[in-house]
C-alpha cells in the first residue's frame, strides 16, 4: 500500500470493533470506544460489527457517532469490503481478543497519520471469564514467546489501515484488505506495544508455529533477497533450544544428570524467554509460567 496514502490529517477516522460473544468484554470495549468518540476533538465515528450475540441491540445504547451492523459471519471478508468502500479514511480495527486501553486508541490515531498500516500489540495477558487455568497459562506463555523470540505478537492485536483517496470497490482490493487483516501481524509494518491486554487468541492454536514462521521467512529471502523485518534473528536460536530440550528429554531416561545439563544449555541460550517476567513472591504463578514455557519448547 503506497505510503503517500498516509500523512493526511484530513483523513476521516473510523473505529471498527468486532465482537467476540463474551458479553462482559464486548460491553466494556464498546463503552470505551463510545467515550473516545464523544471526547474526540476531530470527527471520529465508530461501527460495531457483531455476529454473536444475535440480539446485541438488547443491551447496547446507540450514541452519536456509533452504529451497529449485524454480520452473517465473523470472517475477514465483510470488514475488508467495508474498508474498500471507504475513501481517504483511517480504519482502526479492534476485536474481542483485547481489553482495549483508551490511550492505545489515541496512539493508533496518531501513528496512523504517519504510516499507512500500524499494528498495536499487547504486553500483558488477562484471563477471560470462561477460560480454564491451563488454557490461560499456555496462552500467556505463547504471547511471551512471541514477544521475546519473534518481536511480534500475532495472537491478539489491533490494526490501523489507511484506505486510498478514492473508494476501491473491486474484488481484488477487497481480497488485499482481507489478507492484510488476516496476516497483518506478520507483515512488514510499523508496530508498537500498548497497554491493552490480550484476553483471547484470534486464531486457533497452531503448534510448531516457529518452524512455519522460519520456513515462510526463508521463502521470503529466496524471493526478495532479504528477510522480512517481522522475522527476528532470535528464532533460529530458539530452534536450537528446542532441539536441546528434545535431546535432554531422551537423555533423562538413561542419564538424568546429562539430561539436566543439556536442558540447562537450552535455558542458557534463551534466558529472556524462559526466565524473565517471573514473580518469585508468587511461587504458584512462577511454577505455572515455567511449566507452560517448558511445554512450548516442544510445540513452539
Amino acid at each position: 500500500m503506497p505510503e503517500d496514502f498516509a500523512r493526511n490529517d484530513s483523513a476521516e477516522i473510523l473505529l471498527v470493533y468486532r465482537t467476540g460473544g463474551i458479553l462482559a468484554i464486548d460491553q466494556r470495549n464498546i463503552a470505551l470506544l463510545a467515550r473516545v468518540v464523544a471526547k474526540a476533538t476531530r470527527p471520529i465515528s465508530a461501527e460495531i460489527f457483531y455476529h454473536l450475540p444475535a440480539r446485541l441491540s438488547d443491551w447496547t445504547q446507540p450514541a452519536n457517532g456509533v452504529r451497529y451492523t449485524r454480520l452473517k459471519n465473523a470472517g475477514e471478508w465483510p470488514l475488508a469490503e467495508r474498508i474498500a468502500r471507504q475513501a481517504n479514511t483511517t480504519v482502526i480495527v479492534f476485536d474481542a481478543s483485547l481489553l482495549i486501553a483508551a490511550q492505545d486508541v489515541w496512539h493508533l490515531v496518531g501513528y496512523a497519520q504517519q504510516h499507512a498500516q500500524v499494528l498495536l500489540m499487547p504486553r500483558r495477558v488477562a484471563r477471560n471469564p470462561h477460560e480454564p487455568l491451563s488454557g490461560f497459562a499456555m496462552r500467556e506463555a505463547r504471547l511471551h514467546l512471541q514477544r521475546t523470540v519473534w518481536n511480534r505478537v500475532t495472537d491478539a492485536s489491533a490494526m490501523a489501515v489507511l484506505s486510498p483517496r478514492e473508494s476501491a470497490r473491486s474484488v481484488r482490493a477487497q481480497i488485499t484488505y482481507a489478507e492484510i487483516l488476516k496476516q497483518g501481524a506478520e507483515a512488514d509494518l510499523f508496530a508498537f506495544y500498548g497497554n491493552s491486554r490480550a484476553v483471547s487468541a484470534r486464531q486457533s492454536v497452531r503448534w510448531l508455529a516457529t518452524t512455519s514462521r522460519t520456513i515462510a521467512a526463508y521463502r521470503h529471502w529466496k524471493a526478495h533477497g532479504a528477510f522480512a523485518s517481522a522475522y527476528s534473528q532470535k528464532t533460529p536460536v530458539f530452534h536450537v533450544a528446542q532441539i536441546a530440550v528434545y535431546a535432554a528429554t531422551l537423555l533423562c531416561l538413561a542419564a538424568p544428570a546429562a539430561g539436566a545439563i543439556v536442558f540447562a544449555f537450552a535455558v542458557a541460550i534463551t534466558p529472556t524467554y524462559f526466565l524473565t517476567n517471573l514473580n518469585l513472591l508468587n511461587p504458584l504463578q512462577t511454577a505455572r509460567r515455567l511449566a507452560a514455557r517448558f511445554c512450548l519448547y516442544f510445540v513452539g
